[in-house]
């Protein structure tokens, strides 16, 4: 028990650290108990209540840099299990993010760089993240 709540208390503190002084310009429920909170500097707080205790997940912006940049998860093709790289995206509106790249060698990812897709929060293995679900458009 001691042990989790140290956990909680690390995680508590690490969100008022890379949330201090950002404030809430939108709020959404993407799916049944989750919950997606942006910024005004583009950082994201991911919320997955369908758990006990509830699962965040943070990403940030890469702020002087351009347009706020996130990672979302691409799923990899041929690999005989569900595998996801990480891959950094740029918001283009509202749910759908333009792909960056690029595909590593020996890789083929669902998406190509320079797609925009969709993407909705779902429940991996590090917990709630953002994925690619559909092409918008290449």
């Amino acid at each position: 028990m001691g042990e989790r709540i140290t956990t909680l208390e690390s995680e508590a503190s690490r969100a008022t650290e890379l949330l201090a002084g950002k404030r809430v310009s939108l709020v959404r429920r993407p799916t049944s108990g989750t919950v997606l909170l942006e910024f005004d500097d583009g950082t994201r707080l991911f919320i997955d209540g369908k758990g006990a205790p509830p699962e965040l997940s943070i990403t940030g912006s890469d702020v002087g840099l351009g347009p706020a940049t996130t990672t979302v998860f691409v799923e990899l093709l041929d690999e005989g299990v569900d595998t996801w790289r990480l891959v950094q995206a740029v918001e283009v509106e509202s749910g759908c993010y333009l792909l960056k790249g690029p595909v590593p060698e020996l890789e083929r990812w669902a998406f190509q760089p320079g797609s925009v897709v969709e993407c909705e929060v779902r429940k991996l293995s590090e917990g709630p993240a953002l994925v690619a679900t559909r092409l918008v458009r290449k």
